[in-house]
């Protein structure tokens, strides 16, 4: 019971951590608009002559202002409750079948969960991640030797569940800003956290009403590198990023939606 207790509390520590960075983010886009007009509201009054044509450039940049943020409400009321999946690209063929490799003890599963779990030592079946190993306390696996893995999942698609991916290292520390994450061969938008240690991968599933099957994961790098070419070691593996979970974290609230559409 204690352990659960710990498990839970552990759980909303880590996501009003998110939301308070969410939140920060925010802030600091505003202080930057907030500048960005003062600036432009200067320099365009400092060109005028009297005060006929100070007062003409003032109301035409409140009025051009006004006009933006109208054009974002927008789009914010489109990402809030359009609940399509935006197709960014899709995974070449030549990619999936030359780099990707597939964890097949899923494949057939025809029962999808609302919750999972999966530490580094539960990781279905897959020939794309090495050995079981252990980082500073947790376990994980390294990706590899192909630069992109596919995972299947066996979850619920008819509502919007939100899935967290965690990393505890890359062979490369650009990796992480570079990676692609795929659901069943659409690039998505996902939104990367550090926390205690831990990079955290969040994004959230579309919801399907019917006729889904299972959720095909994929994790794209744009390559992957040995510790051997790049510091001498004897490990010649193919690295990619050693990956510590995968979870549902349950479903979103319009506010996670949203931040996973604009970020």
């Amino acid at each position: 019971m204690i352990s659960k207790f710990k498990v839970i509390m552990s759980k909303q520590s880590s996501e009003r951590q998110e939301v308070i960075a969410d939140i920060q983010y925010l802030e600091s886009l505003i202080v930057l608009e907030e500048r960005e007009i003062k600036a432009q509201l200067i320099r365009q009054i400092s060109k005028a002559t009297n005060i006929e044509d100070k007062i003409d450039v003032l109301g035409g940049e409140v009025a051009f202002t006004l006009g933006k943020m109208s054009a974002r409400i927008k789009l914010i009321e489109k990402a809030l409750f359009d609940d399509q999946p935006t197709a960014v690209s899709q995974v070449s063929e030549e990619n999936t079948v030359a780099t990707t490799v597939t964890n097949t003890a899923a494949e057939e599963s025809h029962e999808f969960v609302d919750s999972l779990s999966w530490s580094a030592d539960q990781f279905p079946l897959n020939n794309n991640f090495f050995h079981l190993e252990n980082s500073n306390g947790v376990l994980c696996r390294w990706t590899g030797p192909a630069p992109s893995t596919d995972i299947v999942l066996p979850v619920n698609r008819q509502k919007h569940q939100e899935v967290r991916i965690g990393i505890v290292a890359a062979i490369k520390p650009e990796i992480l800003k570079a990676l692609g994450i795929y659901i069943d061969g659409i690039k998505i938008k996902y939104r990367l956290s550090y926390i205690e240690g831990v990079n955290y991968v969040s994004f959230v599933l579309p919801k399907i009403t019917e006729n889904f099957g299972n959720t095909r994961l994929t994790i794209a790098l744009p390559a992957n590198y040995s510790p051997h070419e790049l510091n001498g070691s004897i490990d010649t593996r193919q690295l990619g990023v050693a990956l510590s979970e995968i979870a549902l974290c349950g479903s979103p609230g319009l506010y996670r939606r949203f931040l996973n559409r604009i970020f």
